[in-house]
């Protein structure tokens, strides 16, 4: 039996913890909400196309679509935004994969050839959007092209591994040869794509994977690691430029 204290006492404890427990619902509750309306509402500007610039797949009001790695354009129609992804994801393959074989290469670490096949899968990838757009003779010829840069990459990377300046000159020249080409399909089958824009992006990605070999071959970690994000930033603006350039061409189709 409780004394007339011990029942005071229990009951203002229990009260006290009623009130804590209520407070916390309240507030968890108010934020839960808040969220999700914010979210919410978000979305419905995100479809309508009307943006305001916050992505509204994050909790902070100061995550810009720009940086927010769920979205890359704001005011863009849903099917715009996923061909965006599509072709990111693709050139995110395009560098991760590149660079692993480089390393397995260097590295003589087993299971090239699996990475190699894996690797080789990106540019068939690509060619399946390609394809979509501009039918399968240019899709093929954008998924021979594209493969031809990855082989000559390995190439590359194999007579820097033994120092054969010789083949090293003669490589350089047939991967840039091949740059050329891409750059010249892809400007004839869109005119939003300048042969010379698109020449000079690949361009500057080749210069920065036979910077990734340089890093790795002399063990220089730091640089290796600050190239990979500039290898990788460089790629998903490849990228950007592509899909820009489809939804310029096929407005109807967004």
């Amino acid at each position: 039996m409780y004394s007339e204290r011990s029942r005071e006492i229990h009951y203002k404890e229990s009260t006290h913890m009623k009130y804590i427990i209520a407070t916390a619902l309240i507030i968890i509750t108010g934020y839960v909400s808040g969220y999700s309306l914010k979210t919410t509402n978000a979305q419905i500007d995100m479809d309508a196309g009307t943006m305001d610039g916050r992505c509204p797949m994050c909790p902070m009001d100061n995550i810009s679509t720009s940086t927010c790695p769920y979205m890359t354009n704001v005011g863009t129609s849903t099917e715009q935004m996923r061909l965006n992804q599509d072709m990111r994801k693709l050139w995110s393959d395009h560098i991760i994969w590149t660079g692993k074989t480089v390393m397995s290469i260097l590295d003589d670490t087993p299971g090239q050839d699996e990475i190699t096949a894996r690797l080789l899968k990106n540019p068939s990838d690509m060619a399946e959007i390609i394809r979509t757009y501009y039918g399968d003779e240019v899709a093929s010829r954008f998924e021979n092209l594209m493969k031809e840069h990855l082989t000559i990459a390995a190439e590359l990377v194999k007579a820097a591994k033994a120092g054969d300046e010789g083949l090293l000159t003669d490589t350089d020249a047939r991967w840039h040869a091949n740059a050329d080409q891409i750059a010249d399909l892809l400007s004839q089958a869109n005119a939003n794509w300048p042969r010379e824009e698109v020449r000079s992006m690949l361009y500057e990605h080749l210069d920065l994977l036979k910077k990734s070999v340089g890093h790795h071959m002399s063990k220089n970690i730091p640089e290796s690691m600050a190239n990979f994000d500039s290898m990788y930033g460089q790629a998903l603006e490849m990228a950007d430029a592509m899909s820009n350039g489809i939804i310029k061409q096929y407005p109807e189709k967004f």
